[in-house]
């Protein structure tokens, strides 16, 4: 198994083990490889089976397992997550382990262990366990929640202290609300066009009769 290590310094060298050490910047360079560990860099993708990001930034990741400590990813597909003290855009992932950290949205397929964290969104097809943790929208097959707040919550089961702002029935009302309102803002911008049209071809053909 081949392990690539990537380091953020002045110089580019190529160690003899393989790996790639002292990258100023890899903003666009793309890793395929086995085990990536990416140590104070900054890579534009990795597909690897590992990948462990330490005080670095990656832009897009696709791994069976990546392990984040003081990290950054605008993207992440992975079977396992474990992310501490990070910050993360979108996350697709089976489990999803999260401490101190904050997350645009996840989709788990298994489940998602928050502590001291942060997330837009969650939705996950097992159970969502949240401890001095804050969500805008929960959607899972189970919540336990203790000391955290949620604002739309729909969940099969709700165990702990949890008191949702919206509930599932005032969560279900508000989705299909912003549904009906975003079909009528889109259908008067289509109607707003048709008459821009209209009144374009009338303004020209009176120009031409004139």
């Amino acid at each position: 198994m081949s392990e690539e290590r990537i380091e953020n310094e002045m110089a580019s060298e190529v160690m003899p083990s393989g790996g790639i050490e002292n990258k100023t910047s890899q903003e666009k360079v793309q890793i395929v490889d086995d085990v990536v560990d990416v140590v104070r860099g900054s890579v534009g993708s990795i597909q690897a089976q590992q990948v462990d990001l330490h005080q670095s930034a990656v832009q897009t990741i696709n791994t069976g397992k990546a392990d984040v400590c003081f990290g950054a990813m605008a993207q992440s597909t992975s079977q396992d997550l474990e992310v501490s003290y990070g910050a993360l855009g979108l996350v697709k992932t089976g489990d999803a382990q999260v401490k101190a950290s904050a997350i645009g949205g996840i989709v788990a397929d298994d489940g998602v262990n928050m502590e001291l964290s942060r997330s837009q969104g969650i939705f996950s097809r097992g159970n969502v366990i949240m401890d001095k943790s804050v969500a805008g929208l929960v959607g899972a097959r189970k919540v336990k929640a203790e000391n955290s707040n949620i604002v739309f919550l729909v969940a099969g089961k709700v165990e702990g202290d949890v008191q949702p702002m919206f509930g599932p029935r005032e969560s279900l009302i508000f989705g299909a609300m912003a549904g009906i309102v975003g079909g009528i803002l889109v259908l008067t911008g289509h109607l707003f066009k048709s008459l821009t049209k209209v009144a374009e071809r009338k303004h020209k053909k009176d120009g031409e009769n004139a």
